[in-house]
């Protein structure tokens, strides 16, 4: 195989080891079976095997049939779930169930984007860190398949806090998160804080120990060489974004569902 793509025409490094892949069967394998097929054929991975829960069938489109004890027995270094809807369960599962490292559990999903590259999806430049104002930013990660790996996940951030994040991201980020106060009552209590003068209200979280700890754990994980912003905005003025990073501001007209 010459590692050419059939799409752009790239070639792939001539070193390049083809990961070992584990399809997890579910309720999208059918419409997304053909797109992590083609990533195959074009050696970007390997497909080790298709786990299923149908104990009785041995091979499934001419590749093995794998059930969960078998987990621990292969050797992977991917595991693609081919449920999108049933991505986040799926992934809790095998993480407390059997063990497998988060980084290794991808949804079927991105393999359908035009010009889909698995090479360039599971580098690290693949995986931006997300700044957003609401929460866009939890659902772009879960559309995509990737773990939380910003701080700024289902949060809500003012207007006037996200250009000051935008004109002055490293100066905020590694400031002491504080507490200003609990907002709410019963379920819907949660903590209004502060980064430096820009405010954040951590409405998933309904204390400050468990907020500041995720915090701490997602900003660790930063890839801070890609930070893209998301803000929302319908005002009927323009707004004016300082940008001296030159990094990539979206500003989106309607909430996301």
């Amino acid at each position: 195989m010459s590692g050419k793509s059939p799409s752009d025409g790239a070639e792939l490094p001539t070193n390049h080891v083809r990961p070992r892949c584990i399809l997890l069967d579910g309720h999208d394998f059918d419409p997304y079976f053909n797109h992590v097929l083609l990533q195959h054929v074009r050696g970007e991975i390997e497909i080790a095997g298709i786990l299923t829960v149908h104990r009785e069938i041995g091979t499934i489109l001419g590749f093995e049939a794998l059930h969960s004890e078998d987990i621990g027995k292969e050797t992977f270094d991917y595991i693609i779930v081919m449920d999108v809807e049933g991505f986040l369960e799926l992934r809790r599962r095998l993480v407390s169930c059997f063990q497998v490292e988060p980084d290794k559990i991808v949804s079927c999903s991105p393999f359908s984007e035009p010009g889909f590259s698995f090479a360039t999806y599971s580098s690290k430049a693949r995986h931006p860190t997300l700044v957003a104002a609401n929460c866009f930013g939890g659902l772009a990660y879960n559309f995509e398949g990737w773990r939380f790996d910003s701080p700024f996940v289902n949060m809500l951030v003012s207007i006037p806090g996200m250009l000051k994040l935008i004109e002055d991201f490293e100066g905020y980020i590694d400031r002491e998160l504080k507490l200003v106060r609990m907002v709410g009552s019963g379920k819907g209590r949660y903590p209004l804080v502060m980064l430096g003068d820009v405010s954040i209200r951590m409405m998933h979280y309904h204390s400050f120990e468990d907020a500041l700890a995720k915090w701490e754990e997602r900003k660790a994980r930063m890839n801070r060489d890609e930070v893209v912003f998301f803000l929302y905005w319908r005002g009927s003025k323009d707004l004016f974004v300082k940008n001296p990073s030159g990094r990539r501001v979206y500003v989106l007209t309607n909430r996301p569902d």
